[in-house]
């Protein structure tokens, strides 16, 4: 399941998950290092997200607790790093444990991005970690129904 995560992206638009995912289902793509940002547009590109995209998706980044104490640097640093009011819409940074958020999602060995579809209940239909195979897009294809 999906934990209930209070958040707000990078506008400042508040949000409960999952219950506010803006689709049925949601493609939630997780990071939890700075460094695996190639790994999101992976999956971005390989699922052609950009634009009018059938998929509802979103970017998820899992930077701890403790970085709470720093979120106005945190999220302005992001902004500065992502210009564009669209990409920041679907930025929610989560200030919380990493290791509680992959135990909750079922994932607690995941060191990689989660790419995580998910539906407003919470439940999660397909879950897959690293850049995009395949595999991991066919599964994410079908969870979608497109082919």
């Amino acid at each position: 399941m999906f934990p209930t995560l209070e958040t707000e992206n990078l506008l400042g638009d508040k949000v409960v998950f999952p219950a506010d995912l803006p689709g049925d289902p949601t493609l939630v793509l997780v990071a939890f290092e700075r460094g695996q940002q190639s790994d999101i547009d992976a999956w971005v590109t390989a699922l052609d997200l950009k634009g009018d995209s059938p998929i509802a998706w979103l970017e998820l980044p899992v930077v701890g607790g403790k970085a709470r104490f720093i979120k106005p640097l945190l999220d302005g640093w992001m902004r500065d790093g992502i210009p564009d009011l669209e990409a920041q819409a679907r930025v929610f940074t989560v200030y919380s444990s990493r290791k509680r958020f992959r135990r909750d999602v079922g994932m607690e060995k995941a060191r990689a991005i989660l790419a995580l579809v998910v539906q407003p209940d919470g439940v999660i239909v397909s879950a897959h970690q690293g850049p995009p195979t395949p595999a991991s897009m066919a599964a994410t294809r079908t969870a979608f129904a497109l082919q």
